[in-house]
């Protein structure tokens, strides 16, 4: 078994520029699906609402997963439920 290993995203988005980030990556996204998530749909429905950064964590941790995949080889990422959808959405990055 290979030795855990851990990391800073920090290191790969230092040097990632917004728009290209949003032209490259983002693009895959679809914001029904994104919405449709349910720590979203809860998090829409609470008195505290959900600011465009926090909705947006979700492609930012589904190409946290691509990266550690293409770099590293990582097969697997744990979260708890409510990055489910998260996780799944970077699968799905990682079949594009």
């Amino acid at each position: 078994m290979e030795p855990v290993m851990f990391v800073n995203n920090e290191a790969w988005y230092d040097n990632i520029q917004l728009l290209d980030f949003m032209s490259d990556t983002a693009r895959y996204f679809r914001l029904g699906t994104m919405m449709s998530k349910q720590s979203v749909q809860r998090r829409l429905e609470s008195l505290e609402g959900m600011n465009f950064a926090e909705f947006s964590y979700q492609i930012f941790q589904a190409y946290d997963f691509l990266h550690l995949y293409q770099k590293h080889g990582c097969l697997l990422q744990i979260g708890g439920s409510d990055q489910w959808g998260n996780i799944v959405g970077g699968i799905d990055l990682i079949h594009k």
